[in-house]
């Protein structure tokens, strides 16, 4: 007796298997290529907030620079100067240009407290330093604070 088997008679049990493997494989590969986009992405933003701290920290320094020495030529300044400062910059914006702060800006606020005895000064500067445009931007706000005594 022989065994004859004809094309038509096979079943073809692999081919849901096969199927169900590439369809498995496509939904890996579009899941990695989508998180490595995430990833991509949240790299961007992780950098342009960091140079919006480093716009928001440079702005504080340029306030105060402003409070205690620019406006009074580097000579020896007092309460009363350096008040009549912190109102002028109130309110400034310095736009950034130079490297790794281009597209940047920091908007100014500047108060100042006098003590209980009115021997000093407390000045507060908030600065907030913005970066970027769209989707990609960010914004990150630092305070700085001095005084001033009379007599020393």
């Amino acid at each position: 007796m022989y065994l004859s088997r004809s094309p038509n008679s096979q079943q073809g049990f692999l081919l849901p298997i096969v199927m169900f493997i590439v369809v498995a494989m496509g939904f890996l590969a579009l899941a990695v290529a989508r998180f490595s986009g995430q990833t991509s992405i949240a790299a961007a933003q992780e950098g342009i907030s960091l140079q919006a701290f480093y716009a928001a920290e440079s702005g504080g320094q340029y306030a105060m620079n402003q409070i205690y020495y620019v406006a009074n030529g580097g000579i020896e300044i007092d309460r009363a100067a350096a008040t009549a400062n912190c109102v002028s910059v109130n309110g400034d914006v310095v736009n950034f240009s130079g490297a790794g702060l281009t597209n940047c800006s920091a908007t100014l606020a500047c108060a100042s407290n006098v003590d209980a005895g009115s021997s000093s000064t407390f000045f507060t500067v908030t600065s907030n330093g913005q970066c970027g445009s769209g989707a990609t931007s960010a914004s990150r706000s630092i305070q700085v604070a001095s005084f001033i005594r009379d007599g020393i």
